[in-house]
C-alpha cells in the first residue's frame, strides 16, 4: 500500500489510466483480492472522477469490468459488497443492470 500512496503522491491522474485493452488498476487488484488496496484504489479514483463509480464499471475490450473480476471468486466478499453499498458504489440498480446475480452466480462463494 505504502508504494501505491508513493504513486499516487507523484503521479495523481494515474488512477485513470487504461492500457491498451481498457484494462485499469481496478482490474488487477480486484483479482487480487487484496481488500485494503481495492478500497485505496476506489477511493482515489473517486478523488479523481467522481463520477466514475470508483472505476468498477469500466469495461475493458474482454467485456469485464473491475465488479465482475471481484464477483469472480470462490471467497466470501460479502463485507466488500456491504462496504461498497454503503459508499453508493453498488446499489439494487446496479445488481440488475450489470446482471451480477448471473455473473456471480457460477463461481462466487454461496454466501456472495
Amino acid at each position: 500500500l505504502d508504494s501505491i500512496k508513493y504513486i499516487k503522491r507523484q503521479y495523481p491522474d494515474s488512477i485513470l489510466y487504461s492500457d491498451t485493452h481498457s484494462f485499469n488498476a481496478l482490474h488487477g487488484a480486484s483479482g487480487a483480492l487484496n481488500i485494503p488496496v481495492l478500497k485505496y484504489l476506489i477511493k482515489w479514483h473517486l478523488e479523481r472522477n467522481p463520477d466514475g463509480r470508483g472505476g468498477l464499471y469500466e469495461m475493458n475490450d474482454s467485456g469485464i469490468t473491475a465488479i465482475d473480476t471481484l464477483l469472480d471468486t470462490q471467497e466470501d466478499i460479502t463485507t466488500m459488497l456491504i462496504w461498497l453499498r454503503r459508499h453508493g458504489l453498488l446499489t439494487s440498480r446496479d445488481v440488475e443492470r450489470w446482471l451480477l446475480i448471473h455473473r456471480a452466480g457460477h463461481s462466487s462463494s454461496i454466501n456472495t
